[in-house]
């Protein structure tokens, strides 16, 4: 998802299962990238411009501390960039 991102591409992953990429898809719908997930495909098709968002961080199935999501679309759009370093409640 993330290449598709970074090349303003159309892209489209086959045999995934969307539901284990919940929070990911949806912080790249909040930053405004296209996504829709059909018969264990999904379609990623970033726009511009990208628009700034908060990433907190939390143990799995949250966003990890480091990842390449993380580092690639909060370093690639314009805006303010917030990066919080949380904790699950569970």
């Amino acid at each position: 998802m993330i290449a598709g991102i970074i090349t303003r591409g159309n892209l489209l992953i086959k045999n995934c299962i969307a539901q284990h990429l919940e929070p990911v898809i949806n912080k790249l719908h909040e930053i405004g990238v296209d996504i829709s997930c059909k018969d264990n495909c999904i379609r990623v098709v970033a726009n511009d411009p990208l628009k700034p968002a908060d990433i907190r961080t939390a143990p799995f199935p949250d966003f990890h501390r480091r990842t390449a999501f993380n580092d690639v679309v909060l370093g690639y759009r314009s805006g303010n960039k917030r990066y919080h370093r949380g904790h699950s409640s569970r």
